[in-house]
């Protein structure tokens, strides 16, 4: 054998191996992340198990109602489509048609996917069951994420228990447990991405999984990313790098949802311009009051339900009706209140920065370029997880007894009040 044919098979070699270390490293990088998962002490056991109760329940009744419920559109979430129907938009088929508006999204959910196919084949039809019960399931998880982060924040342990409950009072919190949508699961890995980002776990392996479970969910998530590593390296050259590092696990699969590009212009016959971008233009709309929808459908309706009858999707949905008593806007209004406090008191804290800014770049997307703007409640996931976090660091930072005890009391009472409002909402409407 010729010298160089023995250089080109050690220089194979090395490649070889140099793939199987970084899939390896992924791998073990992966199985760190979502080891996060499981509980560390009592108290996450606690809030997970109650957790999985209080959400199994709503799944319950929402699946009674989905017997006798042809339009199960709820809130504009597209659940139904997603999995129901003669034509089901949610399938790995479909991704490489680019038929839905994040191709990752049905490649994230092949577990639940693959699963449903396996039990259809022996003649059973749970689908149903099995994606809304796998959507309870990621939002207990949520929760217990959520007080993990608390937790790591230094909140003490009552008033983290006092925040997740809250959060869990949320009326999209509510809604998004029977929703197989991509909202839920930018949420769940958002969650995630905090938990190993305040450990300072991070890596060049993390930062490509959470790219691509990010970006594969929802595209505007890259703009998170870039603002998370300018505020975590603070240096815009190190920023720069280590968001470019990050894409190469996104860039290879996102490759082969590419086709579908290929397929709208080729075989559908549309523009390149329509095969790419046409359903963003669609949904993008700069002539609408925005300053209303931004206290009514962004900050209003994803913590308290306007409607005691309307959750299905309908007109009465769409216009957001009055709420029924003048108590609640003061209630909302305290709630942002304290997080504008929250804000100004906890400024220097990375994860205020990093809450900062991902509201900030949704109110450009949403009120800026005037993407979803008309339906902004449903995009609350990206965001409103960071109120309880913000008000959590509120209460650790007050000093003074009296005003601690004041804010505490208001938001247990607050909590309350949208527990009993918001699943009063939501069962409504499903009976109605």
């Amino acid at each position: 054998m010729s010298k160089l044919s023995e250089s080109s098979i050690i220089d194979n070699l090395k490649i070889d191996d140099m793939i199987l270390s970084i899939l390896k490293q992924l791998a073990d990088n992966f199985i760190s992340i979502f080891s996060e998962l499981k509980p560390t002490d009592k108290s996450e056991k606690k809030v997970l198990l109650f957790s999985f109760i209080y959400f199994a329940v709503i799944a319950i009744l929402f699946l009674i109602s989905v017997g006798n419920n042809s339009l199960v559109e709820l809130m504009g979430y597209d659940t139904y489509s997603y999995i129901d129907g003669d034509n089901p938009r949610l399938s790995l088929f479909k991704v490489l048609k680019w038929e839905i508006k994040h191709p990752l999204f049905c490649l994230l959910y092949t577990p639940v996917l693959a699963l449903s196919k396996l039990v259809g084949f022996l003649g059973i039809d749970i689908h149903w069951y099995l994606f809304i019960l796998f959507s309870s399931a990621i939002m207990s998880f949520c929760l217990m994420l959520l007080f993990k982060i608390l937790r790591q924040l230094n909140v003490s342990l009552f008033n983290s228990y006092l925040m997740t409950l809250f959060f869990g009072s949320f009326s999209y919190v509510i809604l998004l447990s029977v929703q197989a949508e991509s909202f839920l699961l930018v949420l769940f890995f958002t969650l995630l991405f905090l938990v190993i980002t305040l450990k300072k776990k991070t890596n060049i392996y993390t930062d490509n999984l959470f790219f691509f479970l990010l970006v594969g969910t929802t595209s505007t998530n890259s703009l998170k990313i870039l603002a998370s590593d300018f505020i975590l390296e603070k240096r815009f050259i190190k920023s720069v790098k280590r968001f470019l590092v990050s894409l190469p696990l996104f860039a290879i699969v996102f490759v082969f949802t590419s086709l579908g590009m290929f397929y709208r212009h080729f075989i559908m016959h549309l523009n390149w311009h329509d095969a790419i971008i046409s359903d963003v233009l669609a949904y993008t709309l700069t002539t609408i009051n925005k300053f209303t929808l931004f206290w009514v459908n962004f900050l209003s309706e994803p913590l308290l339900f306007h409607s005691t009858t309307g959750v299905i999707y309908g007109e009465e949905t769409i216009k957001m009706a009055e709420y029924s008593s003048g108590f609640y806007q003061p209630a909302l209004a305290f709630i942002y209140l304290m997080v504008v406090l929250s804000v100004i008191l906890n400024r220097k804290e990375v994860i205020s920065k990093i809450g900062i800014a991902f509201i900030g770049i949704d109110l450009l997307i949403h009120f800026g370029i005037g993407y979803g703007v008309n339906e902004a409640q449903l995009f609350s996931a990206h965001w409103f997880f960071f109120i309880p976090i913000l008000l959590g660091l509120l209460v650790t930072k007050l000093t003074n007894k009296y005003l601690k005890t004041t804010v505490q009391l208001g938001i247990g009472t607050i909590t309350i009040l949208f527990f009993i409002h918001n699943l009063y909402c939501f069962i409504n409407s499903l009976i109605w």
